[in-house]
């Protein structure tokens, strides 16, 4: 787990156009700065999934930052397909292992916080604002983790197609052709 700056990459998949990515973070911009609690780089092979975890107020948001290949890249044969697989398969592993440490995170600030106040109505408000915290961010996890579980079933639907286009093209003895 590091802590640093990240580059802000863009990239469209499905026809979605950056601005309308930006929306759907809606009232996230609206809150004014944000600072990085922290941020997960994982890499297998040639990919990579960068993540952080952003505190503004009393909000935490977890963000992708990036994926190398990008989200809605199969491959363009089977061989490259059958590599991103294992690499997106390696890397859900070793995402997964790291959500006690992102938790941990938050849990930890709070901590701190709360044995600095005095009060014992404001620390009980407190408390719940670290859970209501807590609950945002592990439900940001579990989002995280379907999206890339989706992406996995996208790559093996990709996988029964290039086998298929194989069969096809082995059937008649090579590449299609006009037979008029």
């Amino acid at each position: 787990m590091t802590t640093g700056k990240t580059e802000e990459t863009e990239e469209t998949c499905g026809n979605q156009t950056t601005e309308e990515t930006s929306s759907r973070a809606g009232n996230l911009e609206l809150c004014g700065s944000f600072t990085a609690l922290s941020t997960i780089a994982i890499q297998a092979g040639q990919s990579q999934i960068v993540a952080s975890v952003l505190k503004s107020g009393c909000l935490i948001h977890l963000q992708l930052v990036q994926f190398q290949p990008g989200l809605c890249e199969i491959g363009s044969n089977q061989e490259e397909n059958r590599i991103l697989i294992q690499e997106h398969q390696q890397l859900l592993q070793k995402l997964q292992k790291h959500e006690p440490e992102v938790l941990a995170v938050v849990e930890k600030k709070q901590q701190d916080r709360l044995r600095m106040m005095r009060d014992g109505r404001r620390k009980q408000k407190e408390e719940e604002v670290n859970e209501a915290m807590k609950a945002s961010l592990s439900e940001g996890w579990s989002l995280l983790l379907r999206l890339l579980g989706r992406r996995l079933e996208v790559l093996e639907l990709a996988s029964d197609f290039f086998l298929l286009v194989m069969e096809v093209g082995g059937m008649d003895g090579g590449p299609s052709r006009d037979r008029s």
